[in-house]
């Protein structure tokens, strides 16, 4: 079990901590969120009070601080990392919306570069 993000918690923010750090399974470089998920495959995680976040934003609040308003997280595909799921700080970065969209359209290209096609087999 890990225990970086229970090290780097602000007292308020100890039971987030201790819950990404008992759910995270290291994968490769990635910190991959082992509990729930939602619709679009992002890691969920119950703050208390029916309230609900995603696994990415609390660990990028606990390790660098507060998320700026209007900011996205996004996880940093240079990085080698496209996870919904991964909570690797290094892996995590605030980004507008604007530049999310471009990088969401950069990978889009580069996966339709690299589909291969299929071969057509004659009957």
């Amino acid at each position: 079990m890990l225990t970086y993000f229970r090290a780097k918690a602000r007292p308020e923010q100890l039971p987030a901590a201790l819950t990404l750090d008992a759910h995270l399974v290291v994968d490769g470089d990635c910190w991959v969120y082992d509990g729930a998920r939602n619709h679009n495959g992002y890691a969920i995680m119950s703050l208390g009070h029916k309230k609900v976040a995603r696994a990415h934003r609390v660990a990028y609040a606990i390790a660098h601080g507060p998320i700026p308003f209007g900011f996205h997280i996004d996880h940093v595909w240079k990085a080698g990392c496209r996870s919904r799921a991964c909570c690797n700080p290094r892996h995590l970065e605030a980004i507008t919306q604007a530049e999310n969209n471009r990088r969401a359209a950069e990978v889009r290209k580069l996966r339709t570069l690299t589909v291969q096609p299929v071969l057509a087999v004659a009957a």
